[in-house]
């Protein structure tokens, strides 16, 4: 008979592992989608972050001996080369992550920066152009009288 905390082979704590790391995918996902969904850089950077550190505790857990690896090694040997591959990958996700959020800092920084500084001179201009107007309509209408000269 087998052990009570042996369940086809795996012990209790195996199935907590598996929830995790279902669970940490379905995280992935939902922040992958809302990552991928915004247009607004300022926003973009958080989101970038909570995803960065997502990413590094869900790596560390599949590249732990008990984790992904230790599961894949346990159930599906012939399957490591392939994972191998895929635990490769981790250090260029996070790398680019950095990276991205880099280049998203210096465009707000810099060309984004421009723009809306730009964009603020337009308002301002124009906002005094409209306050003139507005005085010179007022002057015409309530002052001069229809007086020339």
């Amino acid at each position: 008979m087998k052990n009570k905390e042996t369940v086809s082979g795996a012990t209790t704590g195996k199935p907590q592992r598996q929830a995790e790391y279902f669970e940490d995918h379905r995280a992935l996902q939902v922040i992958l989608a809302r990552v991928e969904s915004t247009r607004d850089l300022d926003l973009l950077i958080p989101l970038l972050e909570e995803l960065h550190r997502l990413l590094q505790m869900h790596f560390a857990r599949e590249e732990a001996a008990d984790g992904l690896q230790g599961i894949v090694a346990e159930t599906a040997p012939h399957q490591l080369g392939h994972l191998q591959e895929l635990m490769d990958q981790h250090d260029g996700f996070l790398t680019m992550l950095i990276s991205l959020k880099q280049d998203i800092r210096s465009c707000l920084d810099g060309p984004t920066a421009k723009v809306f500084s730009d964009v603020q001179t337009l308002c301002d201009r124009l906002q005094t152009h409209e306050e003139s107007e507005t005085k010179l309509l007022t002057k015409a209408l309530y002052t001069d009288l229809g007086e020339s000269g």
